[in-house]
């Protein structure tokens, strides 16, 4: 470690003035891009899946070092060529901030600080560094998309070895019930943490330890693929402990401190088939390799880097001069409220169903009564004042704790633009509602999430209100009325009353 230390502090004094603008760099970058570094940062932090993504910049920088003896041997010339993609990236971070699309933000964040490294120095020597630069893309925080993927995977392969080994299985959608009980793959059962980590991890192993690609290639599928079958093995291993011991061991709190030590093993394992093929890498380079170059005086970085630094530091600039100028001021104050003549209210009972909408300025449920059935109604407001955000992925059609889903398809209209959304869900009781939502802006529908999410952040850029709404109506159904029945129903009930959700939809006071 103090060898270590010694060497970082070696380096520094003899190159002083390159490792100040080194320096200057990331404080730049980082003064650029702090709200997406600080939110990244909460979400590194809050979230278990992203723990590793704190390790990231650092681990980037520190491969950077490793390779400073090639480094070394290179003389540096800027690329212009690569002013296009940062003033891009420059762009979509501006797209983000306005549209309030976080993963945006964050691409746009850890991609710009690679390609200023690589206007710099240019691509013949950031060629030598590439994998230290597409390291930090692992600091954005995504792959959790995956999840739902991921837990059907799970679900329908332990299904399958269950029944494999003899043991009485019924599978309802996520629900997984044995004559002894009944188990939910829920999100933390997607492997979704093991299996980020290990892509991460495999990728890093595989630069460390191999040299050809295809070896490297191998292994990262390996690395992918690896967690992804053990989490079948972990899910199906817990039931079938369970359902031998008659529910005793591998439930509660068992069965995460087993899946745990299950992942260890396998990451073990992943590492002795990693060393089979592992190459000797030397972090010196051979003296036929030296490269002839002129000496790198003050005088020569200066000249060298003035105009690629100018170039990061007017965008970094602009961008930052753009979003306070255009960008709304959130508040606090905002107050809305919505009234329907046409629905009926609940009188304090709460309903059998409601969606997960978080932070709206004002919100109203209530039910439709068609015949002896009941229609649940449900509306969401947001202002864009505020910091509720229409398109979330925390917003959801359902409780995800309460509910299940088994299927989502796409409705279309003959009365609005847009279609709608179907789901059809479930309880672990096995009571089964279909629910029809869509989003609303003004002159614009659709229930699909990006193209909604596009569009605000189109009318944010041109100065536009990003107000909105979200509705959804829900039926029970059962054998006596089908699926395609209940949402035929729900179809016409949301055309008919398309113009009463909009009426009272308060855009004109967000103008």
């Amino acid at each position: 470690m103090f060898q270590f230390t010694r060497e970082i502090v070696t380096s520094i004094r003899r190159n002083k003035l390159s490792t100040l603008v080194f320096c200057g760099l990331l404080v730049a970058w980082y003064a650029g891009f702090w709200t997406a570094v600080a939110s990244a940062y909460d979400i590194w932090i809050g979230n278990e899946i992203f723990n590793h993504c704190l390790f990231v910049v650092p681990g980037a920088l520190y491969l950077i070092y490793r390779q400073r003896f090639f480094l070394a041997q290179l003389q540096p010339k800027p690329n212009l060529l690569l002013v296009a993609p940062l003033g891009l990236t420059s762009f979509a971070y501006i797209l983000g901030v306005f549209g309030e699309i976080q993963l945006l933000e964050h691409l746009a964040a850890f991609s710009f600080l690679p390609l200023a490294i690589a206007l710099c120095i240019g691509v013949r020597v950031a060629l030598t560094i590439a994998y230290p630069l597409f390291f930090f893309v692992f600091a954005i925080p995504t792959g959790d998309q995956l999840i739902p993927f991921l837990q059907d995977i799970a679900a329908e392969w332990s299904v399958f070895l269950l029944k494999l080994t003899g043991v009485p299985v019924f599978r309802n959608g996520l629900y997984i019930d044995i004559p002894h009980g009944r188990f939910l793959v829920a999100e933390a059962c997607s492997g979704i943490s093991f299996t980020i980590v290990s892509v991460v991890f495999g990728s890093l192993y595989a630069h460390l330890n191999y040299t050809k690609l295809w070896k490297k290639s191998v292994f990262w599928v390996v690395a992918l693929l690896v967690p992804m079958v053990a989490n079948i093995f972990r899910v199906y291993g817990i039931i079938l402990v369970a359902h031998l011991t008659d529910m005793e061991h591998a439930v509660g709190t068992d069965h995460l401190i087993y899946g745990w030590f299950f992942y260890c093993i396998v990451l073990f394992l992943l590492i002795l088939v990693g060393e089979f093929g592992r190459e000797n890498i030397s972090l010196q380079p051979s003296e036929s390799s030296t490269d002839s170059r002129q000496k790198t005086s003050s005088d020569w970085i200066l000249s060298t880097f003035k105009l690629p630094l100018a170039i990061i530091l007017f965008f970094l600039a602009a961008q930052q001069i753009y979003i306070l100028a255009f960008g709304v001021e959130k508040s606090a104050d905002y107050q809305a409220t919505l009234a329907f003549s046409w629905i009926q209210s609940y009188d304090n009972k709460p309903p059998n169903w409601q969606p997960r909408i978080l932070n709206p300025d004002a919100e109203l449920a209530g039910y439709l009564q068609e015949g002896d059935q009941k229609i649940d109604v449900y509306l969401a407001w947001y202002s864009g004042r505020t910091e509720g955000e229409l398109i979330s992925a925390l917003n959801r059609d359902y409780d995800i704790e309460k509910w299940n889903i088994l299927s989502r398809k796409s409705i279309g209209s003959d009365s609005i633009t847009g279609p709608f959304s179907g789901s059809v869900i479930t309880t672990p009781g096995g009571q089964k509602r279909v629910v029809l939502s869509y989003f609303l802006l003004e002159n614009f529908q659709s229930s699909s999430k990006l193209q909604i999410k596009l569009k605000q952040t189109f009318d944010a850029l041109m100065g536009k209100p990003k107000a909105g709404g979200y509705v959804a109506y829900s039926l029970s159904f059962d054998s006596n009325n089908s699926e395609a029945a209940a949402l035929a129903l729900l179809r016409t009930k949301a055309e008919k009353h398309h113009a009463d959700v909009l009426a009272v939809l308060p855009f004109e006071q967000r103008q």
